[in-house]
């Protein structure tokens, strides 16, 4: 199961900026930031947002809201 809550976004310098939660932990990652060595942000859109599992290089969503 995916451990990883979506918070928010906002932008920062043009850049988008992701904020997921993982217990009492809040994560500020871009697309491309490797999370704990374990997920890898991949995008956001209509919605979703997809992560990949590093150690089986599985790909999975979470709801972004109307992001």
């Amino acid at each position: 199961p995916m451990p990883f809550s979506f918070l928010g976004r906002y932008e920062e310098g043009g850049k988008l900026i992701i904020l997921l939660v993982r217990s009492d932990r809040i994560y500020t990652v871009s697309e491309g930031d490797v999370i704990d060595n374990t997920y890898r942000v991949e995008h956001l859109t209509s919605g979703q947002l997809e992560l990949t599992y590093l150690p089986l290089n599985i790909k999975q969503t979470i709801s972004a809201g109307g992001a």
